[in-house]
């Protein structure tokens, strides 16, 4: 597990017990002000979905390289680097003449700090999830593009029937496709101690999400753990398909990083009225000497 000032995280990628190949890509990405995590969950068979994932958090990797270059201070355009880790993988398709089987998952979290203010942003395509757990309580802040949860918000069928609904695992949405559909980016600021965690479904498809939420809560001193019993868990009860889980936890107090901010803010106001006071002492003194 790698800790920093403000955040820790940790990630890792397993086969599983049924799969040869994992398909499965993430990366990890922290400087002083940023940390931006992506999972990739590629399909199409052997070649497809393992170039797909690679091209995917490749091209995300670029577009924030670049991003970090330029120095901006504006929000990370995700959307524009889903669109462009799109077209990578389409061109590189087309190039090798594989037609309409290389395709991916992606879910992108950034977390960038301003002036001492955490703010994250996230989406995703896909059945890739990223849950929040805060003060204990787990909530799913991705929503899956798959047939199932299509007919889930439907009424057609109820979600604890998913599971076994045979064509659970068929996607609407991914990369790879053209044209390409996403949602809007979502943003939230962080509470101290808040806990994001991304997977991939071969988590999610053994283990439910108060299992998750159990088995991390009771490693929150130490993510490692916790992700290791996740994995396993998943694998006891079948192991079907590669599991992928990145963890970032926020460590500091937000509501004593607003009054440092506030603080700051009073302090430049003195200083003003002092100025103010000061100048109008010097014209009255000038105009009566």
């Amino acid at each position: 597990m790698s800790i920093k000032k403000e955040w820790s995280f940790v990630g890792k990628s397993d086969v599983g017990i049924v799969r040869t190949e994992n398909q499965d890509n993430f990366k990890i990405i922290s400087t002083e002000k940023d940390l931006f995590l992506i999972l990739a969950d590629g399909m199409g068979g052997h070649y497809g979905g393992l170039i797909a994932a690679e091209i995917a958090v490749r091209s995300c990797v670029d577009k924030f390289i670049e991003y970090k270059n330029q120095e901006s201070q504006d929000i990370l355009n995700i959307k524009e680097i889903m669109t462009y880790a799109n077209q990578n993988i389409i061109k590189h398709s087309i190039k090798k003449n594989f037609g309409q089987k290389m395709g991916t998952t992606i879910l992108i979290f950034h977390a960038k700090k301003e002036e001492d203010i955490w703010n994250i942003h996230w989406n995703s395509i896909g059945d890739s999830s990223l849950y929040q757990i805060k003060e204990n309580k787990i909530t799913k802040l991705s929503k899956d593009h798959s047939l199932v949860q299509k007919l889930i918000d439907m009424g057609e069928i109820k979600k604890k029937d998913a599971k076994d609904f045979p064509y659970k695992n068929v996607l609407y949405k991914s990369l790879g496709t053209k044209p390409l559909s996403l949602d809007e980016t979502q943003e939230d600021s962080p509470d101290s101690k808040d806990i994001y965690l991304l997977c991939s479904d071969g988590l999610t498809t053994h283990v439910e999400e108060n299992e998750i939420q159990k088995i991390i809560c009771k490693n929150k001193d130490n993510l490692n753990k916790g992700v290791e019993e996740l994995i396993d868990l998943s694998k006891e009860r079948g192991g079907t398909d590669n599991i992928t889980i990145v963890i970032a936890q926020f460590n500091k107090d937000k509501d004593n990083l607003l009054a440092k901010k506030n603080t700051k803010k009073n302090s430049w106001a003195l200083i003003a009225y002092i100025l103010i006071f000061l100048l109008i002492m010097v014209f009255i003194f000038l105009i009566f000497s």
